[in-house]
């Protein structure tokens, strides 16, 4: 499945916890990686902007 995603494009975001703590009717996910190179993953800071608006 990985790579039919990211064949196709779509970034993967795996392991995001506390979904359910945001509260709002919108909420906006932003994946802030970090920049390695050489890899083919790496680990982002995941953040929620809850409630509207941003």
């Amino acid at each position: 499945m990985h790579r039919r995603l990211l064949g196709a494009g779509i970034p993967i975001l795996e392991n995001i916890q506390n979904l359910d703590q945001a509260t709002g009717p919108v909420v906006q996910l932003m994946a802030l990686p970090v920049k390695i190179s050489g890899v083919e993953a790496a680990p982002a800071r995941a953040v929620i902007f809850d409630g509207w608006p941003f």
